[in-house]
């Protein structure tokens, strides 16, 4: 029912704090659904109130939706234009991946990420490129 508080949401203040230093963030929904799972109503209303309410709490916006679960069965094609409608120019999912410029112009609402990665060398491999050059080496 109330998660850990290691896992609690931030407040607006401190949204607003971490904003006033560099910080942004992007729209994620409001009750955290698996859209896909989601009727047309809740689609539009999780997007359009997630985005509205963001935009009126802070400045430190970024018109970038990152999908709830965000696993590729957890949205689609329906999703994708949902979050278009709503004025956002891209979207997040969870899975790892690289962005290229054929990914942006294939997918913009469909984007790959890295999660958050707490092993520190695992971060280095990740922001040096080395994890890139290893997947490029396990494809040839």
């Amino acid at each position: 029912a109330s998660p850990p508080p290691r896992y609690a949401s931030l407040s607006w203040d401190s949204v607003r704090s971490l904003g006033e230093r560099g910080v942004t963030f992007g729209p994620h929904s409001v009750s955290h659904p698996i859209l896909s799972r989601t009727d047309a109503v809740q689609l539009e209303e999780e997007i359009r109130v997630s985005w509205e309410r963001l935009r009126t709490e802070t400045e430190a916006v970024v018109p970038v939706f990152c999908y709830p679960n965000g696993q590729p069965e957890d949205f689609g094609v329906r999703e994708m234009r949902a979050v278009a409608r709503h004025g956002l120019v891209a979207a997040v999912a969870t899975h790892p991946g690289f962005v290229s410029g054929e990914t942006l112009r294939l997918a913009p609402y469909a984007l790959p990420r890295f999660a958050y990665v707490e092993e520190r060398h695992r971060l280095v491999q990740i922001l040096c490129g080395l994890e890139r050059a290893m997947s490029r080496l396990k494809r040839s």
